[in-house]
């Protein structure tokens, strides 16, 4: 043990495990402090568990909103009128050219046979009349107006014309994108209705006309004349391309 390299080492030695050992105390201790503060905490946690009841605790209180999608505005649709139907019957005391509009055809469907008479304002009454609510279309042209009925005519003797024209406005595929607009019309004093054709291959089309007229000339005048910025603050359409139609 006089070896003083040896003597070095076991006092190296001495000093890593004093070292050693002062670490692991530390570390003991330090398991001992973290278990004992966690211990601690439970037992709060426990004690506020146990000394809250159901009743104390307050109940969130749930709402349920319900919501309501406002509708969609209500257009009623017309439908076309058919032979077969009964006419009902109408009353006016006396002619009213813009009440006769109101109870005029709304639809008039291709195909259907009508006939077309030209007459004074006494005639027109009487024939618009006995052709019953919704089976005719009346038109003012000067002093005379154009009355088309559907089927034959109801007065005896009357000349007629299976031939008529209207101006055309518009065209579409479903009825709904022309009821509101050709429903306003009418309520202005136009002579407005949905014309309801079919093409070859089995396309429909909803198309709004203006009047029903005895020739293509009489119609042109008229669609020449149209108050074309009334007409489209009516019905929001452009209608500058607006022409004339025969009607079968």
């Amino acid at each position: 043990m006089n070896d003083p390299a040896l003597v070095n080492i076991v006092r190296a030695l001495s000093v890593v495990c004093v070292g050693l050992t002062v670490l692991a105390l530390l570390v003991v201790g330090y398991a001992y402090v973290v278990r004992t503060d966690n211990d601690r905490l439970k037992m709060i946690v426990e004690e506020i568990r146990l000394s809250a009841s159901p009743s104390e605790i307050p109940a969130v209180e749930r709402r349920e909103e319900t919501y309501h999608l406002p509708l969609a505005a209500q257009v009623e649709v017309p439908r076309p009128q058919t032979l077969e139907e009964e006419r009902p019957a109408f009353f006016l005391e006396s002619f009213d050219y813009r009440r006769l509009i109101d109870y005029s055809t709304e639809v008039l469907e291709e195909g259907n046979p009508f006939g077309i008479s030209v007459v004074d304002e006494l005639t027109a009454f009487k024939l618009c009349v006995e052709s019953g609510e919704r089976n005719y279309i009346i038109t003012r042209i000067e002093d005379y107006y154009a009355v088309l009925f559907l089927g034959e005519s109801p007065l005896e003797g009357l000349f007629s014309s299976r031939v008529a024209y209207g101006v055309q406005l518009v065209t579409h595929t479903f009825l709904e994108g022309v009821a509101g607009q050709a429903s306003r019309l009418r309520s202005a004093g136009y002579p407005a209705f949905i014309y309801r054709s079919e093409t070859d291959d089995g396309r429909i089309f909803y198309t709004v006309q203006l009047g029903g007229f005895p020739d293509s000339s009489t119609a042109r005048e008229y669609s020449d004349y149209l108050d074309v910025r009334e007409v489209e603050s009516i019905t929001g359409w452009n209608i500058a391309g607006r022409y004339v139609r025969r009607l079968r």
